[in-house]
This record gives C-alpha cells, sequence and structure tokens, in this order.
C-alpha cells in the first residue's frame, strides 16, 4: 500500500488549527472538492463528504471519525465508490508558539487510488513550501472561524473560512 504524507507549520496555537481542522464550515474549504454532512469531531461520529459527482466518481465519501482528540488527532477512514478504505491523519504538535500540522493518507492500493487522490488534491491546493514528504505534496491552508484570522503557514499563505 501507498501513502500521502505531509507536514505544514503555523504560526498559530494548536487550539486554533484544530478549530480550523474541525469545523465543518471550514473543511469545504482546504480538505476535498467537498462538503461534509454530518462531521462531529468524536470518534464514532459517521459522517459523508457531498461533492459535485464526475465521471469514475459518485461525489459521495462515506466516512467514520475513528479518533478524535483535541487538540492533537484527528483520524478518520473514507471509502467511496468501492475503492479501498483510506486513513486520513491529521497529528497537531506544538512547535514554540506555533502548531506543526503532519497529515498521513494512507491505504492508496495502486496507480488508479493515487491519481485519484491526486487529481483530487491538485483541483484544490496550491503548492506548498514547507517540509513536505510527499511527492504530490499539495496544501491549502485553513482559516480559523473562531477569529475569523488566517491560520498562516510560515510562508505567509492563508485561505478565507468564514462561518457566516
Amino acid at each position: 500500500m501507498s501513502e500521502i504524507r505531509m507536514t505544514f507549520d503555523y504560526e498559530e496555537p494548536r487550539p486554533h488549527v484544530w478549530h480550523a481542522l474541525t469545523d465543518p464550515a471550514c473543511m469545504t474549504r482546504w480538505m476535498v472538492a467537498a462538503r461534509p454532512e454530518g462531521f462531529e469531531p468524536r470518534a464514532g461520529c459517521h459522517f459523508r463528504f457531498i461533492g459535485k459527482p464526475r465521471p469514475g466518481w459518485s461525489g459521495v465519501i462515506d466516512c467514520e471519525v475513528v479518533v478524535a482528540t483535541a487538540p492533537s488527532r484527528l483520524r478518520f477512514n473514507w471509502i467511496s465508490d468501492g475503492d479501498p478504505t483510506m486513513d486520513l491523519t491529521f497529528d497537531l504538535e506544538e512547535l514554540g508558539a506555533g502548531t506543526r500540522l503532519h497529515f498521513a493518507q494512507t491505504g492508496f492500493s495502486g496507480a488508479t487510488s493515487i491519481e485519484k487522490a491526486a487529481t483530487a488534491h491538485s483541483t484544490r491546493y496550491r503548492p506548498a513550501s514547507t517540509q513536505s514528504r510527499a511527492s504530490t505534496t499539495r496544501s491549502r491552508t485553513p482559516r480559523d472561524a473562531s477569529t475569523s484570522g488566517p491560520v498562516r503557514r510560515r510562508v505567509g499563505r492563508s485561505v478565507s473560512c468564514s462561518t457566516s
């Protein structure tokens, strides 16, 4: 099996980054080209990402939260259109006054599923400039909806995310 791993450094503290990762209003902006439906950051929560169907994809990703330990770890799995189940893990660690986010997506069983993931990431994410460990490095920076301020990587890129 293959995997994608990326690491990002943010200037904001872990609780702010955690909020940006787990606020459903923000997830649409940085996670996938779909909106979450029924997401709560608690283990056992079943939810979906709903996107625009396109050839080879129904537009639905069924998910389950496996671990939600605020403000340090979010892990969920997803399955779509009979593809293998994939695990997505977000580990947040303190980095001075900021946060280091480690992202991993595992469960790819061949070139087709990796190509699908890379295509999904490339349609929503911008190239990252910070300590990435993946050849398909793409990133989009979440925004902290609680403060209406951007959660920035040290390279200064941000994306807006508003709950209003």
